[in-house]
């Protein structure tokens, strides 16, 4: 994203020289939006869009730009209404309208998010972006066949995605499909402990044994090598919540409490407890960062949940 966020900036220096009070403030809000100062960002186009001396193109990009810094910020109803007020003055803008979309998506309002998408796929049906964001919101809706949809339209454009593969392998594992799944997480990263926990779990699902393999980043105890030791076999849940704990950076340790939720929940599926699968996926979809593959899955699992 950072080339659109230069362009912007680019375009806001060429409309109109700088002789008013809003462009002054707009410059200095790209500049601090540029160094992550979120804040000083969003004070100065407040003070940009406040001043009404604006051109179109420079109220779009301050929306634009003030609804990253929002996003940065977690305050997702802010970013819609400044992404909604820059597709109002591009309505055929694309970036924005992802941008948009994503706001909707992390903010669990499908409904709103494909109906933001199916606008920009009607526009330019070869997107990624909007095809790889779609596939993660009907995800959420549970509608696994038309995610696997998206992800294999991409895949047969860009065939070396890693991540593609990933999502690929997850759409299968939520089908019921493990051996598809299993043929996905094989083309993945296989130096990856998260592929390795899925192709786990997908053996699991294909009434097979855990891998027997134990990648090199688990001898070096990096996380997630806690999951993957306890499916082998070794170690306790307490363990494995324990390590997710271990961390002093609160962003880290919200990611990995993420992840040992959702895990767990699918081991505990594999060895017949429903329901305290389900309390860990409820603890997952509230509580994963909305950039985790764990929340759309762990929000999925509850749908499916019987």
């Amino acid at each position: 994203m950072r080339t659109l966020w230069l362009a912007a900036m680019l375009l806001a220096g060429s409309v109109m020289p700088g002789v008013a009070a809003g462009y002054d403030d707009l410059n200095l809000g790209i500049a601090a939006r540029n160094s992550g100062a979120w804040d000083s960002a969003i004070a100065s186009f407040d003070k940009a869009l406040a001043a009404g001396d604006l051109v179109p193109d420079q109220e779009y990009i301050a929306h634009l730009d003030r609804g990253e810094a929002y996003t940065a910020k977690d305050q997702h109803s802010e970013a819609i209404a400044d992404f909604l007020a820059a597709v109002g003055l591009r309505q055929d803008d694309q970036p924005a309208q992802i941008l948009l979309a994503n706001e909707y998506f992390v903010s669990n309002n499908p409904d709103d998010a494909l109906h933001a998408l199916d606008s920009v796929i009607a526009h330019d049906s070869d997107g990624s972006a909007a095809h790889l964001l779609r596939a993660e919101v009907y995800e959420i809706l549970g509608d696994h066949q038309k995610q696997l949809d998206d992800l294999q339209l991409n895949l047969a454009k860009n065939p070396d995605v890693n991540a593609d593969y990933i999502g690929l392998g997850i759409a299968e594992f939520q089908l019921g499909q493990p051996d598809l799944a299993s043929a996905a997480f094989a083309k993945a990263n296989q130096k990856s402990l998260y592929v390795w926990i899925w192709s786990a779990l997908s053996n699991l699902k294909g009434g097979k044994v855990v891998p027997s393999d134990t990648p090199p980043a688990t001898l070096k105890g990096i996380w997630p090598a806690t999951i993957v030791t306890f499916f082998q076999g070794h170690g306790s849940e307490g363990a494995v919540f324990f390590a997710s704990e271990a961390q002093t950076n609160e962003t880290a340790r919200r990611g990995q409490v993420c992840e040992a939720n959702f895990y767990l929940g699918e081991w505990r599926i594999f060895h017949g407890d429903r329901t305290g699968a389900k309390i860990l996926f409820q603890k997952a979809a509230e509580d994963c960062p909305r950039n985790f593959i764990e929340w759309p899955a762990a929000l999925a699992e509850l749908k499916n949940a019987p």
